[in-house]
């Protein structure tokens, strides 16, 4: 393992603990500001909603300083090349194909977007989910709202974010698990 790979490692660790952090800071939070209200459901919804909120924003934050950093491991093996290049490239990533003859350009940057996109893409997912941890949070005490656009728009809202996020993590997955075929097959080819 790489020091990118331990960065990112790392990153995703320290993103965990400020977003369990921000989770506590902010549950605390809104139950102190809803004990006002008249029902225990509405201090509930209002806890999960603040809880969310607060771990999304401060866990996005974390991760996308990272990503700032990290980026250029997924965009530089690609520089300098057009739309159809870098599309030859990705796919040859996605099919665990290795680029022949061994020594050229082409594969050595195949084989270092394969290991960038291995090593951002989970941070990238990270990110979105957190995203949406974010945007999703205060529309979790307005589930009980007594206002009827209210109440179908969050529903309707989460249950577009959560298919969402349902579609993209397995294809994140996989883009990452082709990767690192990719890079196994790449240093097969190189040893045999």
């Amino acid at each position: 393992m790489d020091g990118t790979e331990t960065r990112a490692r790392r990153a995703i660790r320290r993103s965990i603990v400020i977003a369990v952090v921000g989770a506590v800071v902010g549950g605390v939070g809104s139950t102190i500001g809803g004990v006002r209200l008249e029902k225990g459901s509405d201090v509930v919804l209002l806890a999960i909603g603040g809880t969310i909120t607060v771990a999304g924003l401060v866990g996005l934050v974390s991760v996308f300083l990272t990503l700032i950093d990290l980026m250029p491991e997924l965009q530089s093996p690609v520089e300098g090349l057009d739309r159809s290049q870098r599309r030859e490239i990705d796919r040859t990533i996605r099919e665990g194909r290795p680029i022949v003859p061994d020594g050229s350009e082409a594969a050595r940057r195949a084989f270092d977007r394969a290991r960038g996109t291995a090593i951002v893409l989970p941070l990238q997912t990270a990110q979105l989910v957190l995203l949406y941890c974010l945007i999703a949070g205060p529309q979790i005490p307005r589930l009980t709202s007594g206002e009827p656009w209210q109440w179908w728009f969050s529903r309707i809202f989460l249950v577009v974010l959560i298919c969402v996020i349902v579609w993209f993590m397995p294809h994140a997955r996989r883009r990452v698990a082709a990767a690192r075929r990719y890079m196994q097959a790449a240093d097969e080819s190189v040893r045999a």
